[in-house]
């Protein structure tokens, strides 16, 4: 655990001598917001319904073409 908080030292020391330090704060909050304003207009206005129904079904389907597969928590078929 030592050398952990030796390199948070290390770190904040670092960045304590950066000058404006809040500027990249905001940068990256600037950045974040504009990439998930974009996906989210993406997933709004550009992807047919038909599409998003799609891709909505796919974590809860297993196996290939939506077969569910019977297997047991030892990885071997039931039967």
């Amino acid at each position: 655990m030592r050398g952990n908080n030796t390199m948070l030292k290390f770190i904040k020391h670092h960045l304590s001598t950066l000058g404006d330090v809040d500027v990249f704060a905001i940068a990256s909050l600037l950045i974040f917001m504009a990439v998930f304003i974009a996906m989210a207009y993406y997933a709004y206005f550009t992807i047919k319904k038909d599409q998003a129904d799609e891709l909505s079904r796919l974590p809860l389907e297993d196996g290939i073409d939506g077969q569910i597969e019977n297997l047991n928590p030892n990885n071997h078929e039931v039967q």
